[in-house]
This record gives C-alpha cells, sequence and structure tokens, in this order.
C-alpha cells in the first residue's frame, strides 16, 4: 500500500497483475510448465506477469495467445486497461452528475 501511494504520489498509475506467471521464482521454468499455469488460471480482465527474458515464457506466449484466441478472448495493452477504466469512471462521474 505504501509503495502505490508514492507512485500515485509521484503523478504515475501503480499498476498491479492479477496472474504471476511465476517464472522468475525458483529453478528456470519450461514452456510447458508456463503455458499450464497460465491457461489454468487466466480468466476475462486479468492482468498477467510474464517475463519474456525467460525463455520458457517467450516460448510459451505464442500457444498462450492461441489459446486465449480459441476462447474468444485476446490480449490488450495495459495502456488499453487504463483507458477504459478511464472511461468508466467518466461515465460513472457523469452519470452521477446527472441524478
Amino acid at each position: 500500500a505504501r509503495s502505490r501511494r508514492f507512485v500515485a504520489s509521484q503523478g504515475f498509475q501503480p499498476i498491479e497483475w492479477t496472474l504471476d506467471a511465476e517464472d522468475t521464482i525458483g529453478p528456470t521454468k519450461s514452456e510447458e510448465y508456463v503455458f499450464n499455469h497460465i491457461t489454468r488460471g487466466i480468466k476475462p480482465g486479468y492482468v498477467t506477469l510474464m517475463h519474456v527474458s525467460c525463455a520458457g515464457t517467450a516460448d510459451a506466449l505464442p500457444r498462450i495467445l492461441d489459446y486465449l484466441a480459441r476462447r474468444g478472448l485476446h490480449a490488450v495493452p495495459v495502456s488499453a486497461l487504463l483507458f477504459r477504466h478511464a472511461r468508466e469512471d467518466q461515465e460513472g462521474v457523469s452519470m452521477r452528475r446527472h441524478r
């Protein structure tokens, strides 16, 4: 909470992830491990933390994106999520003003 407040006080938008690939924790993770870990836990709207500097993660990424596409989902940049939330906040304020 302290870090989040500090980041916000500096004019930045803190970003938190919902699902960690755990690709930098412990021994090197294989492509299969990363793919299974992400695809078993992912849900619409989740922000995933993946380090493409890890070979297993980089190798798993095309499979993960294909998995999402087959389920009618797609990856978006964090900026798209921030823009969506800003728009929702703005619309919410507008709706409250009209009441």
